[in-house]
């Protein structure tokens, strides 16, 4: 939801949980850059979606789409599989056509090793056809093993994966597929930080913000306002 949307990116800004001056600033800073179709509280199908998605390129300049996720739009099923390759298809005509760049977010198959496995290009939950029209293939992996290293860790007889998992980095961002650029696969860990929810690389010192907010907050609300009057 568009609320949530909000605060969550107003915590990455600051570092923690937001102040009501905190995510008026937030906001102030966001403002002309995030566009939110709302497609939770109303069920859109594939087609409307595409829809609004022109609309708001040539009416508001947006370039860069995120659809969160593939099973969220009403018109596909999870065993549709001619609709979920049809549905990409047409997103990758959409970018071709409008010079934009759609990222598409679909879930891994949640296998008994699911919790020990980094995804692959055959793992992609759905359709395997929906990999072939697209430029790059993405994954992050979250390291529950070493989050709980109790559950995993099985003294001497533990394997070389899961010490490996436990020793090893809180995820893990991977490239599946590279189509232009330099056609180079990768993966990377990465630290993550509760408190800011921010992740970075390991060894590098500090946590980066996405955009720095240099609003300053009475500039914004006022001395004379409280917290409580601020809508949202």
């Amino acid at each position: 939801p568009a609320n949530d949307l909000r605060s969550l990116c107003a915590w990455q800004v600051f570092g923690h949980d937001p102040d009501a001056h905190e995510m008026r600033g937030a906001c102030e800073a966001m403002e002309g850059k995030l566009f939110f179709i709302d497609a939770v509280n109303h069920r859109m199908g594939g087609d409307e979606l595409i829809k609004t998605m022109e609309y708001v390129s040539q009416r508001y300049g947006v370039t860069r789409f995120l659809i969160d996720n593939l099973f969220e739009v009403d018109d596909i099923k999870k065993d549709d599989y001619n609709g979920q390759d049809g549905f990409v298809r047409k997103l990758d005509k959409f970018d071709k056509t409008h010079r934009t760049n759609t990222m598409l977010v679909a879930h891994s198959l949640m296998g008994d090793d699911h919790s020990v496995k980094k995804a692959t290009l055959r793992d992609v939950e759905g359709s395997k056809g929906m990999i072939k029209p697209v430029q790059y293939v993405l994954s992050l992996f979250r390291n529950r093993v070493k989050e709980h290293a109790e559950e995993y860790c099985e003294g001497e007889n533990t394997s070389k994966r899961i010490s490996d998992l436990i020793e090893g980095s809180d995820a893990y961002f991977s490239v599946l597929k590279c189509r232009n650029g330099f056609r180079k696969e990768l993966i990377q860990g990465l630290d993550f930080d509760v408190s800011s929810r921010r992740f970075k690389i390991p060894h590098c010192n500090i946590f980066r913000k996405p955009f720095d907010v240099d609003l300053k907050q009475d500039d914004i609300l006022g001395d004379d306002v409280e917290d409580t009057d601020v809508p949202f």
